[in-house]
């Protein structure tokens, strides 16, 4: 079966957990970019810190950034964009005052927040450079608001994941994205969404598309795709609805899937 188009997880999947692309991997998502497969990152980064792993790959592709939130092309102009309202935003910083969980609000290549509760590496990683200290993040409400990360620690997440769902449910999509992060955006833009609707603009079929991820933000794309891949050490729910599993990202997982699929 030849693919037409390949989503790629960023985190845990292209990139491992030092932050690096191996050279293997590196090599076999050229070859398969080379021999003709559309590639298409899949990530709940913004653009401007997804951008430098694209670049490192030697080949830009169009990106689903903010787990599905937004669609941009090779030169990233924005194709599909979901936003959240101000009153949702509003109310989600409330919500963050009364757990004590520290809100991060993404607006197109702006981001702001009122106190920084990582490391200043981990704000780099994540964040980039454009990450702005502001007194009153309220007043950024009103802007065109992408999504809203709540940072906190491993245990206030875990505390504060089931009650954000159930108040959020039917108005937005909530991940649980990293350990210390609850990651709140527009309803229904989840990467199985953005893939579909990719796709579709592309006149490619679902069995001619192939998804890979580690994550739960990956299901719905893994299991939307013709073929699902799981890496290895990934969540147990997606390692579950995945056709196939292949070795951890720290075992090159993702290049052996391109081997096995695209030989």
């Amino acid at each position: 079966m030849l693919y037409k188009l390949l989503a790629l997880d960023l985190d845990g999947t292209l990139v491992d957990f030092t932050g690096q692309i191996t050279p293997l991997t590196k090599s076999e998502v050229l070859r398969v970019a080379m021999n003709g497969t559309k590639i298409v990152i899949a990530t709940g980064r913004s653009f401007q810190t997804a951008l430098p792993f694209v670049r490192e790959i030697g080949e830009l592709v169009p990106m689903i950034l903010f787990h599905g939130g937004l669609v941009v092309d090779e030169k990233g102009v924005p194709m599909r964009r979901l936003l959240l309202s101000s009153m949702i935003v509003e109310e989600i910083l409330q919500w963050a005052q009364e757990y004590d969980v520290g809100p991060v609000l993404f607006s197109g290549q702006e981001i702001y927040a009122q106190e920084l509760r990582l490391s200043p590496a981990q704000n780099r990683n994540f964040f980039g450079k454009r990450l702005a200290v502001v007194s009153n993040l309220s007043e950024k409400a009103n802007r065109l608001v992408d999504k809203v990360i709540l940072i906190g620690s491993e245990v206030e997440c875990d505390a504060v994941y089931p009650p954000l769902m159930a108040h959020f449910s039917g108005r937005t999509e909530v991940t649980r994205s990293w350990r210390y992060f609850l990651e709140i955006t527009p309803l229904g833009a989840t990467k199985g969404a953005a893939l579909a609707w990719f796709a579709d603009r592309l006149g490619i079929q679902q069995n001619e598309v192939m998804a890979i991820g580690d994550a739960s933000n990956d299901l719905s794309m893994v299991s939307w795709a013709g073929v699902g891949v799981a890496i290895g050490d990934g969540v147990p729910d997606l390692v579950a609805a995945a056709d196939c599993v292949v070795p951890s990202v720290e075992e090159n997982g993702l290049a052996i899937a391109l081997r096995q699929f695209f030989p």
